[in-house]
């Protein structure tokens, strides 16, 4: 991995946490968004302000804006909750009951064609609930969690044409203003 790749999985990983650590302060959750760089911007895709009909589209319309906007690094972050037992972490339906329920955030970066890196991050709250912090310990996803997260990062780099389809694509859907926000010019 280049030098150049590393800085911008070292600078997306750090995005996620503060975008994380902002969001749990603030909302006292994280709603399942996906952070993007490229050449001349940042993109912030959040499911929380889609509308309802376009909830399930979350994976596609991601996909969708990454190819149109020719995203170089993304970061997937959303809240989790695991139950810890004897066989390791499991994302299981009864996990609000288990006494051994633990609250993360999940963070996996993708630059294009490869997940580089996926890891659950311990969140920190009082016994009130309130938010204290994220924790050091870094957890790596397990495997069968790891194979039910959407890549959002085309495995090669789209042709023009694809790009403009996914543009009309974009337009057609007309996402809401609130959705997808790009963040401002790179410098």
């Amino acid at each position: 991995m280049s030098e150049t790749s590393n800085a911008l999985i070292a600078r997306l990983q750090a995005k996620a946490r503060q975008y994380a650590e902002g969001h749990l302060r603030q909302q006292g959750h994280i709603p399942p968004t996906l952070l993007c760089e490229t050449a001349d911007k940042e993109i912030m895709l959040v499911l929380a302000e889609l509308e309802n009909e376009l909830d399930n589209q979350f994976g596609s319309l991601a996909r969708m804006t990454c190819i149109a906007n020719t995203v170089l690094g993304a970061v997937f972050v959303a809240q989790a909750r695991m139950v810890e037992d004897s066989s390791g972490m499991s994302a299981g339906t009864q996990s609000n009951a288990s006494a051994h329920r633990g609250q993360y955030v999940l963070i996996s970066v993708e630059t294009p064609g490869v997940t580089v890196w996926q890891r659950l991050v311990p969140i920190l709250r009082a016994d009130t609930g309130t938010f204290l912090g994220l924790g050091e310990a870094e957890t790596p996803l397990p495997e069968s969690i790891q194979r039910k997260l959407p890549q959002f990062l085309p495995l090669t780099q789209p042709s023009e044409t694809r790009r403009e389809l996914a543009r009309v694509f974009l337009e057609m859907v007309r996402l809401p203003t609130s959705c997808i926000r790009f963040i401002g010019v790179k410098r």
